[in-house]
């Protein structure tokens, strides 16, 4: 009996510990985090307590510290208890915002390791020196199984290292907004040594998608490529990449994991002014590329439009692609149109002029040259509209949704390829509407006609 009790009580004592909440707040008391009333003042009083599969709940608010999360550790923003937000379904990270603000600390505001989750925050004001990563860097090397989610991450500076916003980050990144960061490596200021590459995102190998990357920068840096993003050889699925700057590869440069579903869109590639004074302008140095550079991975059904670099190509540079869109990219110096340029190879594509052709019709098997014919250009709408010379004319990709989540492949009939390969070409697929019900693009009279043709049948008779 005695022996029993014994090994009962070691079998109790034995049982990992329940996960637990802890609470922070500007307006807690700070005794020990258990319920909103009692809940920290920063957040990094209740990282501490915290243990692997543990949550940390933070109300909105401005919290000027930078923080650590712990292994295993999940922390969550967007908790509003004056207004009852108390409860982890009801809370709204953008009415609510909980800020982690690095402002004047010259530390990464974040620091991750493995499995770890951060989600519903503004991070600003990181500013790390000589060290990847101003936003978000990491603790360890395997960050696989961590997540960034649901973040608005801004305003962050990676100084003589990469990745303003995130660097060297192996998990899943999804649903952010990635705005406004730079990575600078100037020795007359800073002293240090680095790559300076990826504004908004730094050798991120995991899964990166249905992000907003958008108006980040490079300083003036050695490599200076990748405005958006730099050597991320994951799966960049599903992004908005929009307004970045770089040297080389203004959208992405240097990735070669596989780029699907991507709008790239209005991002810039150019010279720095002190390289122009120190170097001239010569090959080794153009800034081209503006959509992608040297992503020689798998690259396909993107939207790669409206981008301008000061020499060619301006669309897309040293990188291999399908089924993709490309067009109206210009060369800022010349006013031309460039889209791909020498050292590329497309095919199923849509592209505007291609450099390596006289005439620049495309060179590519099963490619175009007609406009690709988007619902609202000038309005920023890259959809396709019914008429698109796009539509059912790619090739099967094995991809089963566009950037919107839409069904891929819808097949028009009539248009293009019929069939299970009936696939578009760029970022969006052509959707049916279920009122176009003979399947031609359009909802007009003649579905009209069959609605009333049909009007109280019974299905069968």
């Amino acid at each position: 009996m005695i022996v029993y009790r014994v090994a009962l009580l070691i079998a109790i004592f034995s049982l990992p510990a329940a996960a637990a909440t802890h609470h922070v707040s500007k307006d807690g008391n700070g005794t020990d985090g258990q319920t909103w009333k009692r809940a920290f003042p920063a957040i990094g009083e209740a990282l501490a307590l915290a243990s692997a599969g543990d949550e940390v709940w933070v109300a909105s608010g401005t919290y000027h510290e930078v923080i650590e999360l712990p292994t295993g550790v999940a922390l969550f923003g967007g908790f509003h208890p004056p207004s009852q937000v108390t409860e982890f379904e009801d809370r709204d990270w953008k009415s609510f915002e909980s800020i982690i603000d690095a402002t004047g600390l010259e530390r990464s505001a974040v620091v991750i390791h493995a499995s770890c989750t951060i989600d519903g925050f503004t991070i600003t004001g990181g500013y790390s020196i000589g060290r990847d990563g101003g936003g978000i860097s990491v603790g360890t090397r395997n960050t696989s199984g961590s997540i960034v989610r649901n973040n608005l991450i801004t305003r962050n500076i990676s100084f003589g290292g990469g990745g303003g916003g995130i660097a060297q980050f192996h998990g899943a990144i999804c649903d952010n907004t990635i705005s406004h960061n730079w990575s600078v490596l100037d020795a007359t200021i800073t002293g240090t040594v680095g790559s300076g590459q990826g504004g908004g995102l730094y050798r991120c190998d995991g899964e990166i998608y249905r992000n907003v990357i958008s108006t980040n920068n490079l300083g003036n840096t050695k490599y200076r490529s990748g405005g958006g993003l730099a050597r991320c050889d994951g799966v960049i699925s599903k992004n908005i990449i929009v307004s970045n700057l770089g040297w080389s590869g203004g959208g992405i440069a240097g990735s070669s994991g596989r780029i699907e579903n991507n709008l790239i869109v209005g991002n810039i590639a150019e010279t720095p002014p002190n390289e122009r004074l120190l170097k001239g302008i010569t090959m080794e140095f153009l800034a081209n590329g503006a959509g992608l550079d040297q992503c020689r991975g798998e690259v396909i059904n993107n939207t790669i439009v409206d981008n301008i670099s000061e020499h060619k190509p301006a669309g897309i540079s040293i990188s291999i692609v399908s089924n993709c869109i490309a067009f109206y990219n210009l060369v800022s110096q010349s006013g031309e149109q460039s889209d791909i340029g020498l050292e590329s190879s497309e095919r199923y594509c849509c592209i505007g002029v291609d450099d390596r052709t006289l005439d620049g019709s495309p060179a590519g098997v099963g490619s175009i040259g007609d406009e690709p014919s988007f619902v609202d250009r000038e309005g920023g709408d890259y959809r396709l509209l019914s008429s698109s010379p796009c539509i059912d004319t790619a090739t099967d990709t094995d991809l089963t949704t566009d950037i919107e989540g839409n069904r891929r492949p819808v097949d028009v009939i009539g248009v293009g390829r019929d069939g299970q390969d009936a696939y578009d070409m760029g970022a969006y697929e052509f959707q049916i509407p279920r009122s176009d019900l003979n399947g031609d693009g359009y909802t007009n009279h003649v579905d009209l006609m069959i609605f009333q043709q049909d009007w109280m049948k019974v299905s069968g008779s």
